[in-house]
C-alpha cells in the first residue's frame, strides 16, 4: 500500500473566502480523464477529502499520497490563504477502534451528467450547514467519517455529457425559453473539470449497546440538501455484503474500477461537498477552528543553514567565512516557521540580542516557553545565561535540559531557602563611574517598597 499523508485543515472562524475558491483545488487534481489502458503506465492518484467527528469535535482532512503532500498543501493554502495545514496521524484509526461499525455509500440517483446543487444554489447559507449541524449534535460515544474519494475518470465524461445534451427531445419548455433547462444544466456541468467520486460514510460506536446504523442513515439523509429537482439527487446505498471490503478501501483511500464507474462529479460539486469552514458556519458548535494567524517571515530570517550536517559538521560554505558551524553558533534557535516552502527552525542572531528582546503577550500564549527555548539553546552552546524566574516553573523546566557536561556550571539560587542562604552585595561595583547609578537605583527600590509608610 502506498504511503499516505494525512493533512488536517483548519480555517479561522471569521474567514470570508468564498466557497468557490475550493473549485481550484479539485480542478487542479483532476485531469479530463485517464483511460483504463493508460492507468497501467501512469497510475493516477486517488485523493480523499474527509470530515470527521471525533470526541464531539469536527475536523476537516485531506489524505493524499505522500509524494503529493506539497501539492495539496500549496493548493489549499493558495485557495484559502488564512487556513493552516498540519500533518497528523490517520484519524481513520480512531474511528475503526470503535466496538461497533456501520458503513455505507451515497450515490447519484440518475445519470452522472445531471448535476446536483452547487454553492451557487445556496443563498447566504453554507451548503454544509445541514451535514455539520447534524454531526455537531451527536453524543460522545459516536464517531463519524464522511469520505469523498476522487480520482480521474475512466472515460471522456464531458464529451458523453455534451452528446447526451444534444439528444434531449424538443419540448414546450424549450419552445418557450429557447433551450431545454436540463440541457443547460448538463452543459454547465460538462464545462468544469471533474472525475470519478465515491462518497462513503462510516459510523462507529464505542459501546456495544448502541447500534450505529440508524445514525448512518440519518447522516445519509443530510445529503438531501444537495438534491436538484431538475437535475440529480444523492441517495443512500445500503451495504449488505462485503462491508469489510469497503472499510478496507476507506482505510487505504482507494477506489475500485467496478465501484461506481459512471459516478462523475465536477469541481463545483466537489467543492460544495467539501471546503474548509468559514464565517457562514460560525454558528456550528464543536468545530476545530484555526486560531493561529501566521505572518510571512522576512527574507533574511536567521535559519538553520541548508548545508548544515545533522551532527553539526560543516563543509565550509563559500558564502560564510567561518563555515556553517560558526553561523549556527551565532544564532539562538527557538521556534519553527514555514520558510521558502519548508518548515524551518529559526532564531535570532547574537548581535540582534544585544539590542534587547521584549516578549509581549497575554497569559498562555507561550512567553515562558519562548524564554525557555532561548535559554536551553544558550546552555547547549556553552554560553553563559542568567534566568530570573518569579514563579519557579520556568527554572524547573530548564533544569531538565542541562547537559551533563554543564552540570557543575549551574548555580541555583532560591532567596526563600533558609537552609542554603546566599549573600548578595548590592553595593558591589566594578568601577567608580557606577557609584551614582547603583546608589540611585537602590534608593529608588526602597522608595517604591516603603513610600506609603
Amino acid at each position: 500500500m502506498a504511503e499516505l499523508s494525512h493533512l488536517q485543515i483548519r480555517n479561522p472562524k471569521d474567514d470570508e473566502t468564498p466557497i468557490e475558491a475550493g473549485t481550484q483545488i479539485f480542478a487542479s487534481l483532476l485531469p479530463s480523464f485517464v483511460p483504463l489502458w493508460r492507468r497501467w503506465l501512469i497510475h493516477p492518484k486517488t485523493y480523499a477529502f474527509e470530515i470527521y467527528l471525533i470526541s464531539q469535535t469536527l475536523y476537516f482532512y485531506v489524505t493524499t499520497p505522500s509524494q503529493s503532500e506539497t501539492l495539496i498543501s500549496s493548493l489549499v493554502s493558495s485557495s484559502f490563504p488564512t487556513s493552516t495545514v498540519k500533518k497528523t496521524g490517520d484519524p481513520m484509526d480512531i474511528v475503526l477502534k470503535s466496538k461497533r461499525l456501520s458503513v455505507g455509500e451515497v450515490a447519484l440517483n440518475s445519470y452522472s451528467y445531471f448535476p446536483t446543487k452547487t454553492y451557487f444554489d445556496f443563498k447566504d447559507v453554507d451548503p454544509l450547514s445541514a451535514l455539520l449541524g447534524f454531526l455537531s449534535k451527536q453524543p460522545a460515544h459516536l464517531k463519524f467519517c464522511v469520505q469523498i474519494a476522487v480520482t480521474p475518470a475512466y472515460f471522456a465524461w464531458a464529451d458523453a455529457a455534451v452528446s447526451a445534451a444534444k439528444h434531449l427531445t424538443y419540448d414546450e419548455t424549450a419552445d418557450k425559453y429557447g433551450q431545454n433547462p436540463q440541457k443547460l444544466l448538463i452543459m454547465k456541468k460538462a464545462s468544469f473539470q471533474g472525475g470519478k467520486a465515491a462518497i462513503r460514510l462510516l459510523v462507529g460506536s464505542t459501546t456495544n449497546q448502541i447500534d450505529p446504523y440508524p445514525y448512518l442513515t440519518n447522516l445519509a439523509g443530510t445529503f438531501g440538501s444537495f438534491s436538484l429537482g431538475e437535475g440529480n439527487q444523492y441517495i443512500y446505498k445500503k451495504r449488505v455484503f462485503f462491508k469489510d471490503v469497503l472499510i478496507n478501501r476507506m482505510k487505504a483511500r482507494k477506489i475500485s474500477y467496478f465501484e461506481r464507474p459512471q459516478q462523475i462529479l465536477n469541481a463545483q460539486e466537489l467543492a460544495t461537498l467539501w471546503h474548509p469552514p468559514g464565517y457562514l458556519l460560525a454558528g456550528i458548535k464543536n468545530m476545530a477552528w484555526g486560531k493561529t494567524l501566521l505572518g510571512e517571515p522576512p527574507e533574511n530570517l536567521p535559519v538553520v543553514p541548508a548545508s548544515a550536517h545533522p551532527r553539526g559538521e560543516t563543509n565550509g560554505d563559500e558564502g560564510h567565512p567561518g563555515g556553517v558551524l560558526d553561523e549556527k553558533k551565532d544564532i539562538n534557535f527557538f521556534a519553527k516557521t514555514e520558510f521558502k516552502n519548508k518548515e524551518t527552525i529559526f532564531g535570532i542572531k547574537t548581535e540582534d540580542r544585544r539590542k534587547h528582546v521584549y516578549i509581549i503577550g497575554k497569559t498562555g500564549v507561550g512567553k515562558s516557553t519562548l524564554i525557555a527555548n532561548m535559554a536551553i539553546d544558550d546552555i547547549r552552546k556553552d554560553r553563559g545565561v542568567g534566568i530570573i524566574d518569579p514563579h519557579g516553573d520556568l527554572s524547573e523546566t530548564i533544569l531538565d535540559y542541562i547537559p551533563k557536561r554543564r552540570m557543575n556550571d549551574v548555580v541555583y539560587l532560591e532567596p526563600f531557602d533558609t537552609e542554603r542562604p546566599f549573600s548578595l552585595n548590592v553595593l558591589e561595583i566594578k568601577n567608580k563611574q557606577q557609584k551614582d547609578l547603583v546608589a540611585s537605583g537602590i534608593v529608588s527600590i526602597f522608595y517604591k517598597l516603603y513610600k506609603d509608610f
